[in-house]
């Protein structure tokens, strides 16, 4: 394995390179539009799957570090010439995301900021738009959950660059797009127990997200970890391209550090994943949980503390689409008036910025009731490394 070098050719086809997105560790690998499997959502058979998932259990959770890299998600990607969903005047580009235990994801936030380096550094591409696709575990068809529309911020900032030109990749823009905040976008099973659900306030109803009680009383051992965290006892649920659910710190508790904070998520985050009511899993299809906390920000910005524990995953040091889920929420739970749209999210590996546009001038909405909402983060990705992978045996 070598260090990651630049370059403005294709990958060999059995290449990696292995990024750092803020302490998040994600292996690309360019591929195939064939080996991504069914493109069109009625056909529902991907005989590949099996593979990449053994595949990126075997590179990013390796037995022994000889047999492969490590890392947190592996995307497989690949340019698409006739796309689904695109943006006008950017190259297309389509992914799979496989978790560490073999299972997939409808979206990674860090991802993106890596393929936009990617698009950038191979083939001189200044903004892609780029589509999760994913088997939604439901229908077990084949859907495009997530189309997002990226930008890499370099130092010369051309639309579009030479290839001849050696330039520098600085960081990568995604607009996100608008939070699905209903509840069965976000795969909650509430059914059973509607008294355990908090809907938005009318007014807002699509700036806000529904809150969900976490401490029933036939749930004791998640009672007494929030108590010990000093959590408040239920979460904001939010759908980002992957769903969320957001912890808050009870105002009154004293600034923690980033190792306890830590603790708490790995803590609280099995036990939230497992919630069930009244023997029905309230997140059948898993959740990432993050806890955050609010740090006194300047006056255009608001500024939290965030650890999360992913779905499939585990505990990462930093997860781009819970920082927006996170950003998303805060801003309207802590700035009632709507007057900051800028939110800074620290995480242990890193910070991320993530703006919150109005969209009312683009869709001729007259107010915040019929206004949506698109997020945008902007944050790095550097390559650490790049090899060549065998298939898994």
């Amino acid at each position: 394995m070598n260090a990651a070098a630049t370059n403005n050719t294709a990958q060999p086809r059995n290449s990696y390179t292995k990024y750092d997105a803020l302490g998040n560790h994600i292996l690309i690998i360019e591929t195939s539009l064939n080996e991504l499997g069914p493109l069109n959502p009625k056909q529902s058979n991907w005989p590949q799957q099996s593979h990449w998932s053994n595949t990126a259990r075997s590179l990013l959770a390796p037995a022994n570090p000889a047999q492969g890299p490590g890392g947190d998600q592996l995307l497989l990607i690949a340019r698409a010439t006739n796309p689904v969903h695109n943006h006008a005047n950017t190259e297309y580009w389509l992914v799979r995301v496989f978790n560490a235990d073999g299972s997939t994801a409808g979206m990674c936030g860090n991802g993106t900021r890596c393929v936009m380096h990617h698009a950038f550094t191979h083939y001189s591409e200044a903004a892609a738009t780029i589509s999760f696709i994913n088997d939604d575990g439901v229908t077990t068809r084949t859907i495009y959950s997530r189309a997002v529309l990226s930008r890499a911020v370099h130092s010369s900032d051309k639309s579009k660059l030479d290839p001849k030109t050696i330039d520098t990749f600085v960081a990568a823009q995604v607009d996100i797009g608008t939070p699905m905040l209903a509840l069965d976008k976000i795969l909650v099973e509430c059914a059973n127990a509607p008294d355990r659900v908090i809907a938005p306030d009318s007014a807002l109803r699509r700036r806000q997200a529904h809150r969900i009680s976490l401490a029933p009383a036939d749930d004791p051992a998640l009672a007494t970890a929030l108590l010990a965290s000093g959590c408040e006892p239920f979460a904001h649920v939010v759908n980002v391209g992957n769903p969320h659910a957001i912890l808050w710190y009870q105002l009154n508790v004293s600034p923690l550090s980033n190792q306890i904070r830590a603790a708490h998520v790995q803590t609280l985050g099995p036990l939230i994943q497992a919630l069930a009511w009244q023997g029905v899993r309230v997140f059948p299809q898993g959740v990432n949980v993050s806890i955050a906390a609010l740090e006194l920000g300047s006056m255009d910005a608001i500024t939290l503390l965030l650890e999360t524990y992913e779905r499939g995953s585990g505990y990462t040091h930093a997860c781009a689409s819970g920082a927006c889920a996170a950003a998303f929420v805060a801003l309207s739970k802590f700035d009632q008036n709507l007057s900051k749209q800028t939110a800074i999210i620290r995480m242990s590996g890193g910070d991320l910025r993530v703006l919150l546009l109005d969209t009312r001038v683009k869709e001729n909405a007259s107010s915040l009731e019929e206004a949506d909402f698109t997020l945008v983060m902007e944050g790095p990705a550097t390559p650490t490394e790049s090899g060549l992978w065998h298939p898994a045996t």
